[in-house]
C-alpha cells in the first residue's frame, strides 16, 4: 500500500470471518468472562436470594475495600512503582474504624477524617523516604507495611483486653471469654 492511499474500513476492522486468530486474540478476556459466569452460577446455587437488592448491597459493601485498594495499587503499578504498605494501612484503618465508629455521628466523622489523614501522612512519609532519601521503594513500603500491620494488631489486642476486663472472669463452663469467644483462642488469633 502506497503512502497516502486511503484504507477502507473493511481492511481495518476484523469481521466475523477472521476465524481463530480473532478468537485467540481475545482468549484471556473470554476465559475471564467464562470463569466469572461459572463462579456466579456456583455461588447462586448455594444460597437463595443471591441477586436480591439487599444481598447485592452487602456484597458490594464487603468488596469495596478491596476494589479501592486494587484501584490504588493499579495506579501505582502503571506508574512503574510498587506499594506493599497498603495492606497494613487497611488493617490499621479498619481497626480504628471498628473500635471508634458508632458512638455518635460527630465522633464517626472525626475518626473518618483522622483515618484518611493518617493514610495521607503515611503516603507522604513513604514518598519522602523514596524520593528524597532515594531508598528502594520495595523496602520502604515493606517496612511501613510491617509497622502499620503491627500497630493494627496491637490495637486489636488492646480492644480484646478491654473487652476481657469488662466481662466476668468465668462463664458457666469455667472458660474465660471475651466477646463471647474463648479469650485464649482470640488472643492466639492475633
Amino acid at each position: 500500500m502506497a503512502a497516502g492511499e486511503e484504507v477502507s474500513i473493511e481492511q481495518r476492522v476484523p469481521g466475523p470471518d477472521t476465524g481463530w486468530p480473532w478468537l485467540l486474540d481475545r482468549a484471556p478476556f473470554l476465559v475471564a468472562c467464562a470463569m466469572l459466569i461459572v463462579l456466579v452460577a456456583t455461588y447462586a446455587s448455594f444460597r437463595e436470594g443471591v441477586f436480591s437488592l439487599d444481598e447485592l448491597n452487602q456484597d458490594t459493601a464487603a468488596a469495596m475495600t478491596l476494589i479501592l485498594a486494587a484501584t490504588g495499587q493499579t495506579i501505582v503499578l502503571l506508574r512503574g512503582g510498587i506499594d506493599l504498605s497498603i495492606g497494613g494501612m487497611i488493617s490499621l484503618g479498619t481497626v480504628l474504624a471498628a473500635t471508634r465508629f458508632g458512638e455518635d455521628s460527630l465522633t464517626t466523622i472525626v475518626y473518618a477524617a483522622l483515618i484518611v489523614g493518617l493514610g495521607s501522612l503515611v503516603g507522604v512519609v513513604n514518598g519522602v523516604l523514596i524520593t528524597v532519601l532515594r531508598l528502594q521503594p520495595f523496602l520502604v513500603t515493606l517496612a511501613t507495611f510491617k509497622l502499620r500491620l503491627a500497630s493494627g494488631r496491637t490495637l486489636r489486642l488492646l480492644v480484646l483486653v478491654q473487652a476481657h476486663a469488662a466481662r466476668p472472669r468465668h462463664s458457666r463452663d469455667g472458660v474465660e471469654r471475651a466477646l463471647g469467644l474463648p479469650f485464649g483462642r482470640l488472643a492466639a488469633w492475633h
